[in-house]
């Protein structure tokens, strides 16, 4: 499996650790694209080699994921209205596959979003942007639309569990409903069952 993850230039240290520790955890391939040649974290305290610029793909084909994670919050625009990244989102979602977005950067998703249930940070200006778009919001921790093929979350500290669910998806596990606690979980034969804990309940809606 090989997914492409698009970090903003000023990018959340938890979200993209969360997403490079559980690909290789789990023996996938990724490239990191971002808008610019060079990104650097919110806190200066990561290093991200890239594998190269985003307006350099020209076909998602061989990605079976298609990933965009936030950052610093005044840079969340400049990815979720670059016209190459809508377009490999687009592009994605137009063959069938699964994208993922967390955070800020879930207006990224409004060229597919419209009918789609999505969660995101709870912002006005990010909400105005899905609104408008046509999508349903709920505000749980991690939603996944499994009509749309999309899996979104709400904030970094929900990161690694996003990455998790996003590649079951792919790789077609059944997700059992993700009745989650918004802090802890526990996974069994590929089913995640509720557990204590506070906080909102993840759920995913459709059908298989």
């Amino acid at each position: 499996m090989r997914a492409l993850i698009m970090p903003t230039d000023i990018f959340n240290v938890v979200e993209l650790r969360a997403v490079t520790r559980v690909m290789k955890k789990r023996g996938w391939e990724y490239d990191i694209r971002a808008l610019k040649s060079e990104i650097i974290a919110e806190d200066k305290s990561l290093k991200v080699k890239l594998s190269g610029v985003i307006s350099e793909i020209k076909d998602v084909g061989p990605y079976d994921l298609v990933l965009a994670t936030s950052g610093e919050p005044t840079r969340k625009w400049a990815l979720c209205e670059d016209i190459n990244a809508r377009r490999l989102i687009a592009e994605q979602h137009n063959r069938n596959k699964w994208v993922g977005s967390i955070c800020a950067t879930v207006p990224i998703l409004k060229d597919i979003a419209n009918g789609a249930r999505v969660t995101c940070y709870n912002s006005y200006d990010v909400m105005e942007v899905l609104q408008a778009a046509g999508a349903i919001l709920e505000m749980r921790s991690i939603l996944v639309d499994l009509d749309k093929k999309i899996v979104t979350a709400q904030a970094p500290p929900m990161a690694e569990m996003w990455v998790e669910v996003c590649c079951d998806c792919v790789e077609g596990k059944d997700t059992g409903g993700i009745w989650l606690s918004q802090f802890e979980y526990k996974q069994n034969m590929g089913y995640y069952h509720k557990v204590s804990g506070p906080g909102p309940l993840h759920t995913r809606v459709g059908k298989k």
